[in-house]
């Protein structure tokens, strides 16, 4: 990214948390003026921000949820983990950011998530592109292979709008990695997995935006559970479904 391109990202992102002074104030005024888009993602990452701020926990209400992990995921963490000659650690850390601190993550969170280009930020990733040869994958193996990348191809949709989506199978569950363009812009969206009984674990979601959109979500179930991948709207209409190849033990 240029160094005109980064600080006109600093600028946008500090007029969302009206965070500027005025000599930056006189600046985004004149990048307004040169280009119409800004105030457009200004409007949008602001009504992105008012959403995310209306799901933190209120007054009194805590915004940890300590879920324990399946019989099967424990096993496999801690098989994976048998021999290494690390302590386990004897109670959770107790520490808490504080609510200015949490509010600031999260305005972060949906800059990094809608701005164009954001690729990289949050440790957000890219999907392999089609022309991206397959030997240049760090890791490489069939469906449920440890930190290789999995495409997935969706059921054929008259849906114009354009989902890219992987998997990455990990130690401690699965990640779905997209690329989303074309979805309404402010709707929200579920990333849930189906295991071979039908039952939904979330993995997440997003909202849909008039710039393209690359993020990362996973949830608590092994590769080799997972069935379905599904990007399904609050209702559980389905809005895009893959059958996932089984996994081979």
């Amino acid at each position: 990214m240029s160094t005109a391109d980064e600080r006109r990202d600093e600028l946008v992102a500090a007029a969302v948390t009206d965070d500027l002074d005025d000599a930056e104030r006189a600046e985004l005024d004149a990048l307004r003026a040169s280009d119409p888009r800004v105030q457009a993602e200004i409007d949008e990452l602001r009504a992105v921000s008012d959403r995310l701020g209306a799901l933190a926990p209120g007054p009194g209400a805590s915004a940890w949820r300590d879920d324990e992990p399946s019989p099967a995921l424990a096993g496999a963490v801690l098989a994976s983990t048998e021999g290494s000659g690390s302590a386990r650690p004897s109670a959770r850390p107790s520490a808490r950011p504080s609510a200015p601190r949490r509010r600031l993550g999260m305005v972060a969170a949906a800059v990094a998530l809608v701005a164009v280009g954001a690729g990289g930020a949050l440790g957000v990733q890219q999907l392999v592109s089609d022309d991206t040869a397959e030997d240049d994958l760090a890791v490489q193996g069939p469906p449920g292979t440890l930190g290789a990348v999995e495409p997935v191809a969706f059921a054929a949709d008259d849906d114009p709008a354009d989902v890219d989506a992987a998997l990455v199978a990990h130690t401690w569950g699965t990640e779905a990695v997209l690329d989303v363009e074309g979805l309404p812009p402010g709707q929200v969206y579920d990333v849930v997995f189906l295991d071979a009984d039908g039952t939904e674990v979330s993995a997440g979601a997003f909202l849909g935006s008039a710039v393209e959109i690359h993020c990362s979500v996973n949830a608590a179930i092994l590769r080799e559970d997972v069935r379905v991948l599904r990007i399904q709207l609050p209702d559980g209409t389905v809005v895009r479904s893959a059958e996932l190849p089984a996994v081979a033990t």
